[in-house]
């Protein structure tokens, strides 16, 4: 099965040639669509397409460029070329590079397009270039290694390298130098330099774009150490930034000798490449362990760390730092990349339905608005998507939920935010782009308090709620809430619930009264 892919920035042209490919069953598959040459060398990068349909005019990068360059990637892919009859002259230049053929389109039929693959199919055959189905996939190795894998691979000592492109990095692709192979042939490359004495099968796992490397030695005594293969692996990352201005990140297995291992080890190098989500590009780590290393797989842990916030509202003060401290818990305890996106993406639901209760408005019309959690690329990623998403959300629930102007609403989630900061007047004032003395007389005219009170029934509301966690001192929460010192927020407090901190917490442990409303 040959390997299709279209590019045309005309989308229907791009669903008409997809139709058609589709109708032709197992002769073609497709490898991807792309709207200009810049997305199809990416592709080219990454899903290795046997043949590649390309218009010619295209913004961003055209099609003789994306021909030019994608044989720099891999010098065995086939092009036809879509044209207009005012395009000859590059169509003809195509040609002279080694375009198979071209279409025009106002005269192309489905039975043009199938015959031109087929012509192009039979050209291949001819020539010897092996199709994709000869290779293994992962899952079948994974499944059952006595029939894919050899025997001398089998007898030996093995281990994984797991090793993929940093997605921070991908969008580089095609802007440094490029490899005269595909990118999978880059690591085969690599690993044969690297590992000259042992046997070496690649494997892509479809899921992320990993190749998974599977090395094996005849004795285990020539099994590189962990030093030296992460020294290797460093080595070449660093070789990768500078020829192809890209990172690439590594997981390490650990070495075994039973193909019933097979499975069981390679989970353990993957979680270990996917350490790099927490730890950031060019990431090196090893497997240590039976499961004491790695990410975690306590499928409880998310839940977990989700609880305390289970009763967060989305207009609190202080809810997008508290979240965001909540959400450090996945990364000192490692949780599963996927597992930790879907329970922030949870939360966010639980926050949207908060937010359409409030004020009966949508967050937005989109029904996939939260798309960007699915698959972040780290997890600073992952941190700046939660804090843009409940800051829109607040935005929203403040304009629809108070009957204040916009500057007044403006001011009051910015202190809610910002009320461990040290604030003044100026800093306000210049959040809102307004003079000081009308932003004081505003706020007063419109909710009947200070500025200054409003900031201290802020910074209360939470110091008792850091308080009622058990888990924080007197002197911390005293920070937590922007006092330089203990005593001047202990005399705040008591001012304000006519009881010191510490009698609060006393309250706690043995409820002699009710702390509600301020004196």
């Amino acid at each position: 099965m040959w390997k299709v892919l279209i590019v045309d920035d005309e989308k229907p042209i791009r669903q008409w040639f997809e139709h058609v490919i589709r109708q032709c069953g197992d002769e073609f598959e497709i490898a991807g669509l792309a709207a200009n040459g810049q997305e199809a060398l990416k592709l080219c990068m990454s899903t290795a397409p046997d043949i590649v349909i390309t218009d010619i005019k295209m913004p961003v990068m055209d099609g003789l460029e994306l021909i030019e360059q994608a044989r720099r990637v891999n010098a065995d892919i086939s092009f036809l070329i879509l044209s207009n009859y005012d395009e000859f002259e590059f169509v003809r230049h195509g040609l002279r590079v080694g375009v198979k053929d071209y279409l025009l389109k106002a005269e192309t039929d489905d039975q043009d397009i199938v015959a031109a693959l087929r012509k192009i199919s039979e050209d291949r055959k001819r020539k010897g270039v092996r199709q994709d189905r000869e290779q293994p996939q992962l899952r079948d190795v994974l499944s059952r290694p006595e029939e894919w894998l050899s025997l001398e691979l089998l007898q030996g000592t093995m281990r994984w390298v797991i090793c993929g492109l940093d997605r921070t990095a991908q969008g580089n692709l095609g802007t440094g130098p490029i490899p005269s192979t595909s990118l999978t042939e880059v690591y085969r490359n690599w690993a044969e330099a690297a590992f000259t004495r042992g046997r070496i099968q690649l494997f892509v796992d479809e899921r992320d774009d990993s190749v998974a490397m599977l090395i094996g030695y005849s004795h285990a005594s020539a099994m590189p150490s962990d030093v030296e293969l992460a020294d290797r692996c460093r080595a070449w990352g660093a070789e990768a930034r500078t020829k192809y201005d890209c990172t690439v990140s590594f997981g390490i297995g650990e070495t075994f000798s039973s193909s019933a291992a097979l499975h069981s080890e390679f989970r353990k190098a993957k979680r270990a490449y996917r350490l790099q989500f927490y730890t950031g590009e060019m990431s090196v780590h090893l497997a240590k362990g039976s499961g004491d290393f790695g990410l975690s797989e306590d499928h409880a842990a998310a839940a977990e760390i989700m609880k305390p916030l289970k009763s967060a509202d989305l207009m609190e003060s202080g809810l997008i730092k508290r979240v965001l401290q909540g959400l450090d818990e996945f990364k000192a305890r490692l949780v599963e990349p996927s597992e930790t996106a879907e329970a922030v993406r949870a939360f966010l639901e639980r926050m949207e339905g908060q937010l359409i209760g409030k004020t009966e408005r949508r967050y937005a019309e989109s029904p996939d608005i939260f798309s960007d959690l699915e698959r972040p690329s780290c997890w600073q990623e992952l941190k700046e998507a939660v804090q843009r998403h409940l800051s829109r959300m607040q935005e929203i629930a403040y304009r629809h939920t108070f009957v204040y102007s916009e500057t007044t609403n403006r001011i009051m989630a910015y202190l809610s935010e910002h009320y461990a900061d040290k604030l003044s007047m100026s800093v306000l004032a210049d959040q809102v782009h307004m003079n000081e003395n009308y932003l004081s007389q505003l706020f007063k005219k419109e909710t009947g308090k200070t500025i200054t009170r409003y900031m201290i029934e802020v910074r209360m509301e939470q110091a008792k709620r850091l308080l009622a966690t058990m888990r924080h001192k007197v002197n911390q929460v005293a920070s937590e809430v922007g006092y330089a010192s203990e005593a001047h927020f202990s005399t705040a407090f008591k001012t304000y619930y006519g009881i010191t901190p510490s009698q609060y917490v006393d309250s706690l442990r043995q409820p002699i009264q009710n702390l509600s409303e301020p004196q």
